[in-house]
């Protein structure tokens, strides 16, 4: 039996897709394009993939990148405009909307407003019937891709705007306990070292560049290559130190109790500890973290659209 079940994690950075054992990503970017001016450069202009919507021609995801796309800034934004980021998903798998399950994910706290106009509108710009669609809250995906690694366990998904924090106890997810850090992802760390680069060097910097200095410590200018690696010491030991301030206050009793505190999204690749020698047993991060969530979303997914074939 064919479930055809893809999985897109739409991130205010990056959109991370699952499908089978298919796994990429591309920036979460827009970008309004003129037709009939891409038209009129001729046929050996770069080839831009166009998504209709509203009487608008988008490009989207790296083809919005390269035109100086704009980022989703917030929930209601990325509600919006999920379809069109599913759509380009759809389109680079090849798949049949009419039969494919689709998961996603939403912050925690916004699944009550969100959940069924994403729903609603992915399936009308789709086709995918609003019941194979699946929405599961940020950070529940981690917990399927990570299952059998403790049965009291805290979640942090550090994404590029929010941390969303889950919480089990005894092998169940604990809601009062769960909460989510809204503002305080890391894109605070992207933002500061961007300042800093503008203020002492005078050069701008996309999101994509700062986050390849922070992976590589060091960015060129004028043919000089320029370490960074202390700054972004201080500058990523300064936000580890105030969000693990922030995580104790609500958490301690837990953690000190806790299998595990699982580092995921694509922040886990930039804050790999807590700052404290005694949390450091506790720290798990899994494979390429930024598709945890992806990956889980799947999982859930899988076993919805199997439940739903049997019934």
């Amino acid at each position: 039996m064919d479930l055809n079940v893809i999985s897109i994690d739409v991130g205010f950075g990056e959109t991370k897709v699952v499908a089978g054992r298919r796994a990429y990503k591309f920036p979460t970017l827009l970008a309004t394009v003129n037709p009939e001016g891409m038209g009129r450069l001729g046929k050996d202009a770069k080839r831009i993939l166009l998504f209709e919507h509203g009487g608008l021609s988008y490009a989207v995801g790296d083809d919005a990148a390269t035109l100086g796309g704009t980022p989703v800034g917030n929930t209601g934004m990325l509600v919006e405009h999920a379809h069109l980021f599913v759509r380009k998903a759809l389109h680079d798998i090849k798949a049949r909307a009419g039969n494919t399950t689709l998961a996603l994910g939403l912050p925690v706290f916004d699944m009550p407003k969100y959940k069924s106009p994403l729903k609603k509108s992915i399936s009308s710009e789709t086709g995918i019937p609003e019941q194979n669609i699946y929405v599961y809250p940020q950070g529940l995906g981690v917990l399927a891709d990570c299952n059998g690694i403790g049965r009291d366990i805290i979640i942090l998904d550090i994404g590029y705007n929010t941390i969303d924090i889950i919480v089990t106890a005894g092998g169940k997810v604990v809601p009062p306990a769960c909460g989510m850090l809204r503002g305080k992802g890391i894109g605070l760390v992207v933002s500061e070292l961007r300042n800093h680069i503008q203020s002492t060097y005078e050069t701008e910097m996309s999101n994509a560049e700062i986050f390849e200095i922070l992976r590589t410590g060091e960015f060129k200018l004028y043919g000089r290559r320029i370490d960074l690696s202390v700054a972004i010491s201080s500058i990523k030991n300064n936000y580890v130190r105030e969000r693990t301030q922030e995580l104790v206050a609500s958490q301690d009793f837990r953690m000190k109790k806790a299998d595990k505190v699982v580092l995921a999204g694509g922040g886990a690749h930039i804050i790999t500890d807590l700052g404290d020698p005694r949390y450091t047993p506790l720290i798990h991060i899994p494979k390429d973290p930024e598709f945890a969530n992806a990956r889980g979303f799947y999982k859930l997914a899988t076993e919805g659209a199997r439940r739903r074939e049997v019934a």
